[in-house]
């Protein structure tokens, strides 16, 4: 008997070449910006560079902002560029050739949603070349895409300010 297994589109899965959002969904208010951060597994082998592309519906998401990940060894040479439904981004490793390896921080991309809360936008990943410190590519690339949630706004809480002192210390005063 066959034993198949089905895999979300979904993943943090940790294979090396693999190339995965740190969390697979985030949760933005309607009308905010949230942060996703792109990593990649390189196990022992050391990244030497890469090139992803994300695909998303421009009608329904805003990319406001990419900046480079925490692997200071592929941050120096991160390039980016928006367009119509479309990021890319590249990175070439200016300063190792032993790391960085294990999990990766790529890079990060602030998004804004256009749609209401409720609403789900879906991010794809596509890897147009990931590659050691050889310029060798990893054997076995996979990448894993997004959900960018929706959500209600947060109601807007005021904090009445008190005196410094005992009184200030028991009572935290909030309206919303």
């Amino acid at each position: 008997m066959a034993v198949g297994m089905m895999f979300p589109a979904l993943a943090s899965a940790q294979f090396v070449g693999d190339v995965f959002f740190k969390n697979a969904s985030v949760a933005v208010a309607q009308g905010g910006t949230g942060q996703l951060e792109l990593v990649s597994f390189a196990g022992t082998v050391p990244l030497g560079g890469y090139r992803v592309r994300l695909t998303f519906d421009e009608t329904k998401l805003d990319i406001v902002e990419v900046k480079a990940g925490a692997a200071v060894e592929v941050a120096e040479g991160l390039t980016s560029h928006v367009g119509k439904g479309v990021l890319d981004v590249v990175a070439v490793n200016t300063k190792s050739t032993t790391k960085p390896i294990g999990t990766v921080s790529l890079f990060s991309v602030s998004v804004r949603p256009k749609l209401a809360a409720g609403s789900v936008i879906k991010i794809q990943t596509q890897i147009l070349d990931l590659l050691n410190t050889n310029v060798q590519p990893f054997s076995a690339k996979r990448a894993f895409g997004a959900d960018v949630v929706v959500t209600a706004p947060a109601a807007a809480a005021r904090v009445v300010a008190l005196p410094p002192g005992p009184a200030a210390a028991k009572q935290a005063v909030s309206a919303g």
